[in-house]
């Protein structure tokens, strides 16, 4: 089953349709490469759905990350969609391109909703673990000048 992003008026059989921003309330959405998609039918699938979630044609298509949205009121929010246990298939995201539009490809065991994120910039990640441990350093070497200045 393939769900390309088509608006039907239900969702009776594999569709994904996009969503109102008001649909998730008040959890703000992560940040944003795409629109909001629901993949339905609503429930479980016999079968992983495949989805295809349309990207700008200008975008980098590596530079994205599919996100899921609990809307459960116990983990309400936005959630990387690999880690959401059982709902997508390990290593199904692909990019594809079909009559000029671009997509990233996901399958999925059961419906939800779904949008694309930025990427994190590794350089970013990486510069902010060499900050946190030259802070940890300065910590540490203040600590032994006031150990060596109360000893004397």
């Amino acid at each position: 089953m393939i769900a390309t992003g088509i608006r039907p008026e239900t969702i009776d059989g594999p569709a994904i349709v996009e969503v109102a921003l008001e649909d998730v309330g008040d959890a703000l959405p992560v940040d944003s490469a795409s629109a909001m998609y629901r993949i339905g039918p609503v429930g479980v699938f016999d079968d992983a759905l495949t989805a295809w979630i349309p990207i700008a044609g200008d975008a980098d298509v590596d530079g994205f990350e599919v996100y899921y949205f609990s809307d459960s009121p116990e983990h309400r929010g936005w959630y990387p969609a690999d880690q959401v246990i059982g709902w997508l298939v390990a290593g199904s995201d692909r990019i594809v391109v079909e009559n000029g539009q671009t997509y990233v490809e996901i399958q999925v065991n059961h419906s939800g909703i779904v949008q694309l994120a930025t990427r994190a910039d590794s350089t970013s990640n990486a510069a902010d673990i060499g900050i946190l441990v030259g802070l940890a350093l300065c910590l540490s070497l203040a600590g032994v000048r006031r150990a060596h200045a109360l000893r004397k």
